[in-house]
């Protein structure tokens, strides 16, 4: 089933707060309207702040449709002197543990760019370098990824000049611009993430005569989490199912689906397991083992506000996320 816009959304991790312990798997609280950054406070503004925040892009289609070639980006940084760059995270990473091999972010033009341009040039907040050779970049002037004013095009970086905040971009394989840009136009470099879907990995079997065959798990793109699951036989044809966070789930046996409502979703599962999984003979204590990926990418966002910044009270970014369904 193809995937429509309302089927990707935002989701919180676990744990939000300015420690090292900010981060984690995905949680099912949504973003929805909130800040995803606190309000700063007075001290921040005079003593400078840095703050991370993560946020998960999961895609909620009941038929577990692939996003494929997902692209995130940010389309404006703040209009307050703070600044905003991000970077991509793992499933579950915190910020003791978050690598941030380099840093993404957006500019703006200081001047026209006229169509046929090979040639950008483009000035950003942030002295951190944000732009590299093969990164595919985003140029436009629209408001929103999805207003129908405005243009927009993809270009792919052959080099990059840097002094101090300015930025110079020549595109690769002589590429020109096919519009024209007016000044205080947009230039982002872009994440490329894995595809979004529910997957399965890390299958281990301890069984000398049982089979495990994972290609039939039931996963569900909508109750799907992060977990690593133990399945334990207590006979040849019973077993207890145990989440390496949630303890346990539920008991099955061979013969019957096994299902596991995730409560958070209601109607939705973390997984099943059918029989069809089920193959040779098994005894006490063999034990299966696998880890349930969850329909999401995961992206920190890092926020630097400079000693004695001015007040801004309406201080907003954006981002947005691309992709192409597989159906």
């Amino acid at each position: 089933m193809t995937i429509v816009a309302s089927e990707i959304k935002l989701y919180y991790p676990l744990t939000v707060s300015n420690d090292v312990t900010n981060g984690g798997r995905i949680s099912s609280n949504p973003v929805g309207s909130g800040n995803i950054f606190p309000n700063a406070q007075n001290s921040e503004r005079v003593s400078g702040s840095t703050k991370y925040r993560k946020i998960f892009y999961k895609c909620e289609n009941a038929d577990n449709t692939v996003l494929s070639t997902p692209q995130f980006f940010l389309m404006g940084d703040t209009p307050g002197l703070d600044r905003i760059v991000c970077f991509p995270g793992t499933q579950t990473d915190t910020q003791n543990t978050m690598v941030a091999t380099r840093l993404y972010g957006v500019g703006v033009t200081p001047a026209d760019i006229a169509a046929g341009s090979s040639t950008i040039t483009l000035v950003t907040e942030s002295t951190d370098t944000l732009f590299a050779v093969n990164d595919p970049v985003i140029i436009t002037d629209k408001t929103t990824i999805d207003s129908d004013a405005g243009n927009l095009e993809f270009f792919t970086v052959g080099s990059v000049n840097v002094t101090g905040t300015t930025v110079s971009l020549v595109t690769s394989n002589a590429y020109t611009l096919s519009f024209a840009y007016a000044a205080g136009s947009k230039v982002t470099s872009i994440i490329n993430l894995p595809d979004i879907n529910a997957t399965v990995a890390s299958v281990t079997n301890s069984s000398i005569n049982g089979t495990f065959a994972s290609g039939y798990i039931g996963l569900d793109a909508i109750g799907g989490i992060e977990q690593v699951w133990t399945v334990s036989f207590t006979s040849s044809t019973a077993y207890t199912v145990v989440g390496d966070t949630l303890g346990l789930i539920g008991t099955g046996t061979k013969s019957t689906l096994f299902t596991a409502s995730n409560s958070a979703f209601s109607g939705y599962h973390y997984f099943t397991l059918p029989s069809t999984c089920w193959g040779g003979t098994f005894v006490t204590n063999d034990r299966v083992t696998f880890t349930t990926h969850p329909s999401a990418q995961a992206i920190w966002l890092k926020r630097v506000i400079p000693q004695n910044c001015s007040l801004s009270t309406d201080n907003p970014f954006s981002f947005a996320l691309i992709g192409n369904s597989d159906e």
